[in-house]
């Protein structure tokens, strides 16, 4: 008898399988983890080999642009099954540590034995197991955001899916981090009526709305708007305030106000939506027609073009104007130019300003601004391994490539620079610290030939530094550091091309 049994469908026999690919991943009876990290490694090795092609050539592509080209094309591979991936062994996670440090050498043309933190530190990147992780709390996050619209939820708003421990650590974790309860992100909206909205939206359809106009021109503008076309019209101004310590939103009318201080992870933008919706809420009278004043352009601008993947305060608020306009209400969003003697912005500008740490506070969050968050936690990260690490107190603060690209012309400087800054470049020294080179002396001054000693110290290259000295307008003696000779020459763009331009008579490229 066979071993599996056959199956057959419409009379035609159907092959028995022992794994299957289903979006790019490998289910299988065995091992799933051994099978899928071999897949991505041999589709990740026959990208990699395809952007060698191409990142060799000397004028080829430029090095910002072969960094996209491994992130986009070869470490995305994991990305798409984060949530997933980030359930695999140290092991498995290291060969992807090694894929992706793989790439970036070839991208940025740097040799094999250059340090993994100093790479990463140059291509602004963090590593990919990291970023896998984060990922995959990101997709969690988003999918709370969905609230009954994601398959983790049910219907009553209950769990559907429970999460596995290592996922639930880390998204409490994240949440603990940045003091949000769970409860308090912003939910899409349980019905999608808000995307019917009819509300009016003005942000340059009045003579007052022009910023470069005198204020007193400003003002007087605005008055005669108002008693033109809303004379009939309930007003209400709302604005947000962000300082380095509170995040505060206010609201006013002829007959209320409201100051809340707000979780101080929420961005301006998110605050100032907050705070139409929170005026939404509060200050309302049963008047048919509510006129809304912000000074937040940017948020009128994302709410005119709503959809179903815009910020969720966005949606938050149409799905607010959508239940008003159920009973007939008339709401008009109306854009009046900050600080610019409008006295209806000035009142409620000042109720923002003036909140304080004493005062009621409102815990919502955006996921969008979460993710944000996340984001910046992990340049951050980057950047602290690497000011831990040896190579700091030698190198300093370096930029990354991206940064200092406008000021390169071609792969070729691309490629110098980058092993300059990483100490990198191929000098008698760093050749014989890897066994390809028995003499590591200079000939002159009797001493290791590294790239600082010639570039700062060797008397075969005393009078081009001193031209170099002479363009750059400062002075390197023989006390000078190889840090602060990376932090002159990185410094602006004259000062990389007087270095370009001289660099030809220090023999070491």
């Amino acid at each position: 008898m066979p071993s599996h049994p056959e199956i057959s469908y419409a009379g035609v026999s159907l092959p028995w399988k022992t794994e299957m690919k289903y979006l790019g991943f490998i289910f299988s009876k065995t091992n799933q983890n051994n099978i899928n990290i071999k897949y991505l490694r041999t589709k990740a090795r026959r990208k990699i080999n395809a952007l060698k092609s191409i990142a060799y050539k000397t004028y080829g592509p430029r090095t910002k642009d072969l960094i996209s080209i491994a992130n986009n094309s070869i470490c995305n591979l994991f990305f798409y099954n984060c949530s997933t991936i980030n359930k695999w062994s140290a092991t498995h996670l290291h060969i992807c540590d090694v894929i992706q440090t793989t790439a970036l050498r070839t991208a940025m043309g740097l040799p094999i034995w250059t340090p993994n933190i100093i790479l990463l530190k140059l291509a602004a990147q963090e590593t990919l197991s990291r970023k896998i992780q984060r990922l995959a709390t990101q997709f969690f996050l988003k999918h709370i955001a969905y609230g009954a619209h994601s398959p983790l939820y049910r219907n009553d708003g209950t769990s559907s899916v429970k999460l596995t421990n290592k996922d639930s650590s880390a998204l409490e974790q994240i949440l603990s981090a940045f003091n949000v309860d769970i409860n308090h992100i912003i939910k899409f909206p349980i019905t999608l009526d808000c995307l019917n909205i009819k509300c009016k939206i003005h942000t340059h359809s009045f003579l007052f709305q022009d910023k470069s106009l005198p204020k007193t021109t400003i003002e007087s503008l605005f008055e005669d708007t108002i008693r033109t076309h809303f004379s009939n019209f309930f007003l209400i101004a709302t604005d947000a305030s962000k300082s380095q310590q509170i995040t505060s939103i206010a609201g006013t009318s002829s007959t209320n106000s409201f100051a809340y201080r707000l979780q101080h992870l929420n961005t301006i933008f998110s605050a100032e939506a907050m705070a139409l919706c929170q005026a939404l809420d509060e200050l309302p009278n049963d008047e048919d027609n509510l006129l809304l004043l912000t000074d937040s352009l940017s948020v009128l601008q994302a709410f005119a073009n709503l959809s179903i993947k815009s910020n969720k305060i966005i949606l938050r608020l149409a799905a607010k104007i959508a239940t008003r306009e159920k009973f007939h209400q008339n709401i008009v969003l109306l854009w009046t130019p900050g600080h610019a003697g409008i006295k209806w912005n000035e009142k409620v500008d000042n109720l923002a300003r003036r909140v304080s740490e004493s005062d009621l506070s409102i815990q919502w969050v955006t996921v969008e601004d979460i993710i944000t968050q996340l984001k910046a936690h992990a340049e951050n990260q980057t950047d602290a391994a690497y000011r831990g690490s040896k190579y700091y107190a030698t190198l300093g603060d370096i930029p990354s490539i991206q940064t200092i690209a406008p000021w390169l012309k071609n792969r070729r400087e691309d490629i110098i620079i980058a092993r300059i800054i990483s100490r990198m470049i191929v000098t008698p020294a760093l050749l014989h610290r890897f066994g390809l080179n028995d003499n590591p002396l200079c000939s002159m001054c009797k001493c290791d030939n590294s790239i600082e000693h010639i570039l700062l110290y060797c008397r075969k290259y005393s009078l081009i530094r001193q031209a170099l000295c002479h363009r750059l307008h400062v002075y390197l003696d023989g006390t000078s550091t190889f840090k602060s000779f990376l932090s002159i020459i990185c410094a602006s763009q004259h000062a990389i091309r007087a270095f370009f331009s001289l660099l030809k008579f220090f023999d070491i490229c």
